[in-house]
């Protein structure tokens, strides 16, 4: 990468850190408002609410690790979508289900940026 697009690179991976990091709260303010909201008791445990806590989990991770907390997201999406394929014969519907996967893999995307960066600038300094 040219010497002029690693300011570039760098604040591109903050930006999409930033995006996944709070797109995945508002995902977890959205499902534990909705678990909890209105109830005298927590939602049944299940193969899917595992699956939907994990992915929550993945969310906050984010915040500290991008690239962990991305990969443990996007596996328990993967999961979550699996378990309900298998268990149904077809794909989980609605509108917030499809866009869950949305804060991982900007997550991922920002640390793969970063490491590409990373890499490119150690290349450089080894280079006379």
């Amino acid at each position: 990468m040219p010497a002029s697009n690693k300011p570039k690179a760098h604040f591109t991976s903050r930006v999409l850190s930033w995006l996944g990091c709070l797109l995945g709260t508002a995902f977890v303010l959205l499902f534990v408002t909705f678990a909890f909201g209105g109830r005298e008791e927590p939602p049944p445990v299940s193969v899917p609410t595992i699956a939907l806590g994990v992915m929550l989990l993945g969310y906050t991770l984010a915040w500290w690790r991008d690239w962990l907390g991305g990969l443990v997201s996007l596996a328990a999406f993967a999961a979550f979508y699996a378990w309900g394929f298998v268990s149904s014969g077809r794909l989980i519907g609605g509108p917030i289900f499809p866009i869950c996967f949305l804060p991982g893999a900007l997550c991922l995307l920002a640390a793969w940026l970063r490491g590409t960066s990373r890499a490119s600038q150690l290349e450089a300094s080894l280079q006379l």
